[in-house]
């Protein structure tokens, strides 16, 4: 006989809970949150709140056209984020023995450009294993009015916007390096 935990797992699954619903409720905070505290697009709450939900209902419509599966991903994907703070949390526990100053330590670690680095690639090496690159491969099927863009330009154009974005990466990198 399976438990009420199996079997309430399962109900929420079979009505879509995990597949729409928290994925909705968690872009929907995680928006908000960019928003409140990047404020780019103001400070308004309600104006905050409505960019969010509509941005959440727009990857959702994006999952819906293409079938794409997101309960997969975020379940793969925050396994692995977990597991990755867990052996952080240890290191930082086992690593406390050895310096008896472990704050201002990491202080000094973590002010480095490279720590940033190696975290945007831990990061991105979770979202990639996880199935999240779907969606930069993944295109909603063709309404019959609309133009589509070849997978050729999209690649150059991805290419370009990529080198752009190391482009002014290095700049602002040598320019910090100057002063």
């Amino acid at each position: 006989m399976t438990d009420i935990f199996t079997t309430a797992i399962t109900t929420l699954q079979v009505w879509g809970f995990f597949n729409f619903f928290f994925p909705f409720i968690l872009l929907t905070a995680l928006f908000y949150a960019l928003f409140r505290k990047s404020k780019a697009i103001g400070e308004s709450p309600l104006i905050n709140g409505v960019v969010s939900i509509v941005i959440s209902f727009m990857v959702l419509d994006f999952q819906v056209i293409t079938g794409f599966n997101l309960q997969t991903s975020f379940a793969t994907f925050f396994t692995g984020a977990t597991v990755f703070i867990l052996v952080f949390l240890v290191g930082f526990l086992l690593a406390s023995f050895f310096y008896p100053d472990l704050n201002e330590f990491l202080q000094s670690v973590f002010v480095r450009r490279g720590t940033l680095f190696g975290m945007i690639i831990i990061g991105l090496t979770i979202m990639l294993v996880s199935g999240f690159i779907v969606f930069l491969t993944t295109r909603p099927p063709a309404q019959p009015t609309q133009s589509v863009i070849s997978s050729d330009v999209a690649n150059l154009l991805a290419g370009i916007i990529l080198f752009v974005v190391v482009l002014v990466l290095a700049i602002s990198i040598s320019t910090v390096r100057e002063e």
